[in-house]
């Protein structure tokens, strides 16, 4: 009887030792995540004292050019206003200020168009390849009080509206109608391209033949 007592004494005072190392690891651990809690805290401290950069500082101190609010604004209203296609405006009539001889005094090539069979000839010697149509646009000049020099066409000249310009260039390979915002800078291009031998007035010439059977 007193070997079992002596037994039982033993257990509990080992039960005791392992109760009291778990309290002193427990102790440990809640130090341990005291002493984080109060580094997270210091830091956050640290970081609300910071006093925040301005990006438009950080930029100007990195050599960045930032564009001011007008410059913005300006780059806006370009984007979205874009030049449009030209639209032929029949609201005036043409008007013809100049015809082929009344500029500078130079003569005026005449290229000869002749159709047979559907097939266009160039009878004239022969020249550099002139560029299709061009059109400058205006967005704030309406197409019927823009200036148009024809340099190539049936009547070349300077010309104000539109309406006359496709029949003055259609069906004529490499035609020129140049449009521009005032009467004098038609005038001086025309004259420009006068002096470079460059303003053609296309005679067309239509054959018809009636063919027999051979």
């Amino acid at each position: 009887m007193a070997q079992l007592s002596t037994s039982n004494i033993d257990t509990q005072k080992q039960g005791d030792c392992s109760c009291v190392a778990a309290f002193e690891a427990l102790s440990v651990c809640a130090t341990a995540l005291n002493t984080t809690q109060v580094a997270i805290n210091t830091a956050q401290a640290a970081l609300q004292r910071v006093t925040p950069i301005p990006m438009h500082a950080l930029l100007t101190a990195l050599g960045a050019r930032v564009a001011s609010a007008e410059e913005v604004r300006a780059l806006a209203a370009v984007h979205a206003a874009p030049d449009q296609p030209m639209a032929m405006d029949t609201s005036a009539p043409a008007v013809h200020v100049s015809a082929p001889s009344t500029h500078s005094g130079y003569p005026v090539v005449v290229d000869t168009l002749s159709e047979t069979s559907s097939v266009w000839d160039m009878s004239a010697p022969s020249r550099p390849p002139t560029p299709e149509v061009h059109f400058r646009e205006s967005t704030s000049v309406p197409s019927s009080q823009r200036w148009y020099a024809v340099t190539v066409g049936r009547v070349p000249g300077v010309y104000q509206g539109s309406d006359n310009i496709v029949a003055n260039c259609s069906g004529i390979s490499g035609n020129v109608a140049i449009n521009y915002p005032t009467q004098e800078a038609a005038v001086a291009a025309y004259d420009a391209a006068l002096e470079r031998g460059e303003v053609v007035q296309v005679t067309l010439i239509v054959t018809r033949t009636a063919l027999a059977p051979a």
